[in-house]
């Protein structure tokens, strides 16, 4: 099976990381792709399925070293208070470049740990994440209403598989304490893990439930403002 993609799909920019949410969204905003395209030619090459997995998986690896963007309550509550269609582009450009960024790290928070830890729970987590991430990279930037209407659906989708997650921490947890056994250095190891993990998953959780009710806020006007 071959799947045709351009090579600017292949070869993204790497998502810049910003101290603050809103320059972040107005850099977004002004991309430079239309330049891109003013003055190249769009180069098609085609390439198998299992091809353009692995570079997304390559690219993985690369956005796991990215420090992600911090985003305060404070930001969240003044960006939501008054939705409108530009909201939602703006929402849904930053989520694009940001959401990425934080399902890589997830991914590879477990396999670069130490072989002990890798239990079958553990990496059916790494897995999960992944296919998140190449969920993503798979689709264009949004640029209309419509473009967020798609990353909608499938941050839906992702919130509904990522609901997995926390069954998962558990048997992992189980397997090692109570069939492998863990010494005091690797129990300090795991809790250190499981407390990075968990904190970067609630505001992964949070930033992406605050875009879909937005966006739900427009469509059935439930409310005037969300943060």
């Amino acid at each position: 099976m071959r799947r045709t993609t351009s090579l600017l799909r292949v070869a993204r920019k790497t998502p810049r990381c910003h101290s603050n949410y809103y320059p972040f969204i107005k850099s977004v905003s002004t991309s430079s792709s239309s330049t891109l395209n003013k003055n190249s030619k769009m180069q098609m090459v085609s390439i198998t399925k299992r091809r353009f997995e692995e570079l997304l998986l390559a690219e993985a690896t690369q956005l796991a070293g990215i420090r992600q963007t911090s985003v305060s309550i404070d930001m969240m509550i003044k960006f939501g208070m008054d939705p409108n269609s530009d909201t939602i582009v703006n929402s849904a450009k930053f989520l694009y470049r940001e959401l990425p960024v934080r399902y890589a790290v997830r991914a590879k928070e477990f396999e670069l740990a130490p072989s002990w830890i890798k239990t079958k729970s553990f990496k059916q987590i790494s897995e999960t994440y992944l296919q998140c991430f190449m969920d993503l990279r798979s689709i264009d930037e949004p640029e209309s209403t419509d473009d967020a209407i798609q990353l909608r659906r499938i941050l839906t989708q992702h919130k509904d598989r990522l609901a997995t997650v926390i069954p998962l921490l558990s048997e992992g947890v189980h397997e090692l304490k109570n069939k492998r056994g863990m010494s005091t250095r690797e129990e300090q190891y795991l809790h250190e893990l499981l407390d990075r993990f968990l904190t970067a998953r609630i505001g992964t959780s949070v930033l992406t439930s605050q875009h879909l009710e937005l966006h739900q806020d427009l469509i059935e006007g439930k409310r005037e403002g969300w943060w």
